[in-house]
């Protein structure tokens, strides 16, 4: 193997390591040197790699003379990162090069998504189970005790109508999340009127709030440019926002939209415009705002059914910003409130 095949090495993606009789590295490509920083040739393969497994593959390879060891190996630093690898018994006529080579493929992401699912289907189960359990309840209570007593007849219906909206909602988020992650990569192209859309959702939103005793207001301090988006998912945005902040917020208090015109929006480096929504009231804990568009999760569950919540406003609210190649902040505090900012680039011709 001359230089022109071990610079052939280093356009791999993958890790490849070659590795002399004594377990001490011969040659390290640019991507082993990214997942091992500062080793180098002539380090023990130990110093990079203290997987037991893996060790023992080489050792096989090495003493042993098998042709060929698979195995799985994970490395914790600097971040935990999951490899499948193969260990190889080199020919002969490349003896001067080294005796084995391991070649590595990072499976953490298959790994991540794999977990993922698995959480996912385990928490939609339990979102489903809930609301059937309690329509099950209803049944046999109405086939039961209250099957001649109409006020409890007419009680246990509408909490049957409000379990089976619940499932209703739960689905239909559930399919407009699948649908934006489907189309994540495709970038809207509709030139949208952001302060007319979002009018439009106050108006609707209003009726909810005065319910609270709530106000909500829009403020419009510049000149606002249209954005290049979806106006329904955009839509979708703000009023899964505006219904957050009413759900959340103190009684009795003022919600305020502002859409403001800004500089930069990050991470497409351009002009855009900037929509935040603002409530009074009990602080999220900082701990849970990185948390906060995941799926399914809530930081006050009990509130969050008692709204109709779904548990996906917030995730679908992501993955709509990420769309639009945008950005989503979230502050929060006991004296200032909580404020979503989310910030999309301008339309241009």
């Amino acid at each position: 193997m001359d230089n022109v095949e071990l610079e052939i090495l280093d356009l791999i993606n993958d890790p490849v390591i070659i590795i002399d009789a004594k377990r001490t590295l011969r040659f390290i490509n640019k991507a082993a040197k990214l997942i091992f920083p500062g080793k180098s040739i002539d380090d023990d393969l130990v110093a990079a790699i203290r997987d037991p497994g893996a060790l023992k593959a080489v050792d096989q390879i090495l003493k042993d003379r098998e042709v060929e060891v698979r195995g799985r190996l994970t490395l914790s630093a600097p971040v935990e990162q999951h490899f499948d690898f193969k260990v190889s018994l080199l020919p002969e006529s490349l003896g001067e090069l080294g005796k084995a080579i391991m070649l590595l493929h990072d499976i953490t992401r298959v790994l991540d998504a794999e977990e993922f699912r698995s959480a996912f289907i385990g928490d939609l189960s339990h979102e489903l189970r809930s609301p059937l359990s309690s329509l099950t309840g209803f049944i046999e209570t109405l086939q039961g005790p209250a099957k001649e007593d109409d006020n409890a007849r007419a009680h246990f219906l509408q909490l049957m109508e409000n379990e089976a909206h619940r499932m209703k909602n739960l689905i239909d988020d559930l399919l407009s999340l699948s649908q934006l992650e489907a189309e994540e990569h495709i970038r809207p192209s509709q030139k949208v009127d952001l302060v007319t859309l979002a009018s439009s959702v106050i108006l609707v939103g209003k009726q909810k709030a005065l319910k609270r005793n709530m106000e909500i207001r829009l403020n419009t301090e510049n000149v606002v440019p249209s954005v290049l988006g979806d106006s329904d998912e955009l839509r979708r945005v703000i009023r899964n926002l505006v219904d957050n902040a009413i759900s959340y917020g103190e009684e009795s208090s003022i919600i305020e939209v502002s859409i403001n015109p800004i500089d930069l929006v990050y991470p497409a480096h351009v002009h855009g415009v900037a929509l935040s929504v603002h409530n009074k009231g009990t602080g999220i804990e900082q701990t849970d705002i990185p948390r906060l568009t995941e799926r399914f999760y809530r930081t006050d569950k009990a509130r969050s059914r008692e709204t109709g919540g779904t548990g996906l406003g917030l995730a679908i609210v992501k993955h709509a910003i990420n769309r639009h190649r945008g950005d989503l902040k979230i502050e929060s505090d006991d004296i200032k409130g909580t404020t979503f900012t989310f910030s999309i680039p301008a339309f241009t011709e």
